[in-house]
Formats: C-alpha cells, structure tokens, sequence
C-alpha cells in the first residue's frame, strides 16, 4: 500500500500569504513589534516611541529606533528609568519575554486564516 500526498511548494505558500520581505505579513509582523514594545519603551516626552514609528519602514522586517540616544538607552545598564522596571533598557527583549512572541504569533495566525 502507497500514500500520495501532494504538499504546496514553499514558493506556492510565499505567494498566498505574502511572506516575502515588503509583504503584508512581514507589515504585520513590523507593526505589532513597534506597538507590542511600546509599553516597554523608556519615556519621558515619547520621542523615543516616535523615532520608532517614524524610523521603522514596516515590511522591511527591521524595526529601527533613530533617536540620537535610542542606542545609548537601549543598551545602558543600571539607569533608573520612569515607569521601571516595565520601561527601560532592551525593550525588544522584555517584550518578547513578556508573551510578546505569543502574541505575535496569535496575529500572525489570525492573518494567515483570513488570507486563506
């Protein structure tokens, strides 16, 4: 006894849920990175917040944060920061480790199942 079983190829699935760099789901991806991380960000006048939204061309699958001190911020070590310990440094990670990838993902099926 034989079983055929015919998959889609990666190709074929790129193309129906626009996977590809620029497509709607790395967008989607971009976008619910900046706002997911949004709470994590360090503020005091949200330029930081800003400078993400406005740095970040969504689709592009980076998400960039251009304020002259986003680096300095990102990576400072020790700093008391307003709103801590949820704002503050690394906030991609604290994010992410937050159930920020569950999240995502939840997003990311939600759009997969309505583009099929």
């Amino acid at each position: 006894m034989s079983i055929t079983v015919n998959l889609p190829t990666a190709d074929y699935i790129r193309k129906k849920f626009d996977l590809n760099v620029g497509g709607d789901a790395q967008k989607l991806i971009d976008s619910e990175v900046l706002r997911l991380a949004t709470p994590y960000v360090p503020m005091d006048t949200s330029d930081l917040i800003k400078s993400g939204i406005q740095a970040t061309v969504t689709g592009s699958g980076e998400v960039r944060y251009n304020a002259p001190y986003a680096h300095a911020h990102y990576y400072a070590v020790g700093w008391k920061w307003q709103g801590a310990p949820v704002r503050g440094d690394r906030w991609i990670e604290k994010m992410k480790t937050d159930g920020g990838v569950e999240t995502l993902l939840k997003s990311l099926r939600y759009y997969m199942r309505s583009v099929s």
